[in-house]
């Protein structure tokens, strides 16, 4: 799925921006049911999404799969990162990382799914996107709520602290419209 939003992102007027980040927000929303009311679109979507995972596989481009679960995705971030940490050969305790929207391990989570082979703790400092449809209906209380930090004190174990808790969508998006539906 990164793969092909990057290659989508190319091709965005202007390079990279909002309207990358639109594109895999868009196709999210579709595959996971926020299409509104075209439950038809969703299912064609969703078939089309499992056939081409389907044939990636058979390519031996994967193992891949078609499940998108907010679970599911921030497994395969974790895995992903355990795998660049391996690749580079790194041997720090703790391991700060990016570019998925979940920060963690976040109060709540298992610590144990953090931890990767070599032992290192693995961080993720999260997203400063806000994205309405990444929310839960506690909007702040959610893992995808946007302005998370990590601090990091010497030889402690790094903290994650929600910048933005307190503020309402408005004080964060302000006057902003919100990206036109194309799907």
């Amino acid at each position: 799925m990164y793969a092909w939003t990057y290659e989508v992102a190319q091709q965005v007027p202007g390079g990279m921006g909002i309207g990358a980040h639109g594109v895999s927000t868009r196709a999210w929303k579709m595959l996971a049911g926020g299409s509104g009311n075209r439950p038809m679109r969703k299912r064609a979507a969703a078939v089309g999404f499992a056939s081409a995972v389907g044939m990636l596989n058979t390519a031996k481009l994967g193992p891949l799969r078609a499940d998108i679960s907010p679970e599911a995705l921030r497994r395969a971030g974790i895995d992903a990162a355990a795998s660049a940490v391996a690749g580079l050969g790194l041997d720090a305790n703790h391991i700060l990382y990016g570019h998925t929207h979940r920060p963690g391990p976040l109060p709540g989570d298992s610590v144990a799914e953090w931890l990767i082979p070599g032992g290192q703790q693995l961080w993720n400092t999260g997203s400063w996107v806000f994205e309405p449809h990444f929310l839960a209906k506690a909007p702040m209380g959610s893992p995808y709520w946007p302005g998370r930090a990590i601090e990091v004190i010497d030889d402690e174990a790094p903290v994650i602290h929600s910048l933005l808790n307190g503020c309402d969508a408005k004080e964060i998006v302000g006057d902003l419209q919100p990206h036109e539906e194309l799907l």
